[in-house]
């Protein structure tokens, strides 16, 4: 099941006068990298050349948030745009983030359908205080994004811009298929030109991103349990990403960390060395299931009437 992008649902949001928005552009993409990075220190981490492979196409899904006073950043939400093939590989742990190449993102001459994968979404010290949730924001700036794709599709239904890639796209939904597998989207109307949202998720590799998910979104785990888990340095309080299947061989990992830091004198055997932070997990959701998610993507059958959502 899949949700059809309905723009009477998007709510009235008072931060816009607070903040502004701008896409990503490649002078983001090292400060990007870094934060990650800080969080998330995986050997196998993000890419400089998988950012510019994400945002080539489509960089509105990289939401830079700033002070409309100021021009300090706020925040930002670092949004994959996936094809429903490249969500599915992705959310049963087929591929890793940084495997997602322009083979498995959304591409309006081929999809009709897309899934949302939040990579990375923070706010800042310059966030102001008296402002909704961020996490909230966040859901609304990208129900603006999906909304002007949504438009543009409209848009050149109603016109018959064959030329436009959107148009394209819309031609291969099977609501516009005629009785031969095809039609002139030219002529079909506005409302058979339809992006949907498969899914949205998010890997958690922080109790705040665990709790932002899974509380606020109301993401949960599926059949992929991530391996990976995040530990932390005693010595320095510097996060490291291990990867474990077996809870055995988790406990011998502390286990030998504490060995190691106690025979060089460092403390007590068996409690230093690497402490246990959290393990990361794949949080997914889809709109058959209730979400706060879907009130702001527009989601069939629920938040119906404009205003049935409120950002506090």
């Amino acid at each position: 099941m899949s949700s059809v992008l309905d723009v009477q649902t998007q709510p009235a949001g008072d931060w816009r006068r607070r903040l502004t928005l701008r896409p990503v552009t490649p002078a983001d993409y090292d400060g990007i990298l870094a934060s990650d990075r800080e969080v998330y220190p995986s050997p196998n981490g993000l890419t400089l050349e998988a950012l510019q492979t994400w945002y080539a196409n489509y960089p509105e899904f990289g939401m830079v948030f700033a002070d409309a006073e100021t021009g300090a950043i706020a925040g930002s939400c670092v949004v994959v745009p996936l094809s429903k093939h490249g969500w599915e590989q992705l959310t049963q742990g087929h591929l890793s983030e940084a495997a997602l190449g322009a083979d498995t993102l959304f591409d309006a001459n081929r999809d009709n359908e897309i899934g949302l994968h939040v990579y990375h979404i923070e706010k800042t010290l310059a966030y102001p205080a008296d402002l909704p949730r961020f996490g909230l924001v966040a859901l609304e700036a990208l129900a603006d994004v999906l909304q002007a794709i949504q438009q543009r599709l409209q848009q050149a239904a109603r016109q018959g811009s064959k030329g436009d890639p959107l148009v394209q796209a819309a031609s291969r939904s099977p609501a516009a298929e005629g009785p031969t597998g095809s039609a002139d989207v030219g002529s079909a109307p506005a409302t058979q030109a339809r992006l949907r949202v498969c899914g949205l998720s998010g890997l958690a590799v922080t109790r705040a991103g665990f709790a932002l998910f899974s509380l606020l979104y109301g993401c949960r785990e599926r059949s992929y349990v991530c391996p990976e888990h995040i530990l932390r340095r005693t010595c320095d309080g510097r996060l490291e990403v291990h990867s474990v299947e077996l809870q055995q061989q988790l406990i011998q990992l502390l286990a030998a960390a504490g060995r190691k830091e106690a025979a060089a004198g460092g403390g007590e055997a068996g409690r230093g060395g690497l402490s246990y932070v959290m393990r990361a997990r794949m949080l997914v959701v889809t709109p058959e299931e209730p979400s706060l998610v879907w009130c702001f993507l527009g989601a069939e059958g629920q938040c119906a009437r404009a205003g049935d959502v409120r950002v506090s």
